[in-house]
């Protein structure tokens, strides 16, 4: 695979910052994280793609208030909203998802090689992502990259909710759902991210697709929603 870096910009956290993180364990190709909600354990999907802060299981929904009390890891405990997750498939042993409403706060950096999620102040990229950076657009909630395939342009979602890499039907691709489009190269910038996608019938705007586990699997990955920058390395 190609690395994906752009542009270069100040970084402004030092070696000194010290982030939050969060152990991940990849249950079937997606990160979950152990945590406790109003003092009972629950495991939680890490989704990028997941617009609300906290998302559960109807089963996980039945007190009265949605405000409930999430303690992570290292103990801080914090009020979140929660709603309920309409997802219809959702994976054995997961009761709900932490997303975006709540992770948009912080720089992040994506660490499947390590097994963490690792939270710095928002407003830059940590210095461990590097110097060079690429823009982040946003459609809602969701990040996603802008790049090209065969000179035509392409926007990817980035969703660690996703088990897969997956393209629209329907597009410039030939095929039907479910066939594998082995290593696309994508470019920004002179620099080739190969990837492989699977052909799935979507309906969404604005993306063509989503990069999922084999993309997070493959690079050390690094965004600040604040800044709007993206950094990937990667991994050996």
């Amino acid at each position: 695979m190609g690395l994906l870096l752009i542009t270069p910009v100040v970084i402004a956290h030092d070696a000194h910052d010290r982030p939050e993180i969060l152990k991940l364990e990849i249950q079937k190709q997606v990160p979950v994280l152990t945590a406790e909600i109003d003092g009972k354990p629950v495991r939680l999907l890490l989704d990028t793609g997941g617009g609300a802060a906290l998302a559960l299981r109807s089963e996980r929904m039945a007190e009265d208030t949605p405000v409930r009390q999430l303690t992570l890891q290292d103990g801080k405990t914090i009020s979140l909203n929660a709603v309920l997750w309409k997802k219809t498939s959702i994976p054995e042993g997961i009761d709900g998802y932490l997303g975006m409403g709540w992770l948009k706060q912080y720089s992040l950096v994506i660490d499947y090689a390590q097994g963490q999620l690792r939270l710095y102040p928002a407003g830059s990229l940590s210095a461990e992502c590097g110097a060079n950076v690429q823009s982040l657009s946003m459609l809602g909630t969701l990040p996603y990259l802008r790049l090209t395939q065969d000179a035509q342009p392409i926007g990817l979602g980035l969703d660690t909710g996703a088990n897969q890499n997956i393209l629209k039907t329907g597009s410039r691709w030939e095929g039907s759902a479910g066939q594998i489009l082995n290593g696309l190269h994508l470019q920004a910038a002179g620099h080739t991210l190969q990837q492989n996608f699977r052909l799935v019938n979507l309906s969404v705007p604005v993306v063509d697709g989503f990069l999922g586990y084999e993309f997070f699997a493959g690079h050390l990955v690094c965004m600040d929603i604040q800044s709007a920058k993206l950094a990937i390395r990667r991994i050996p």
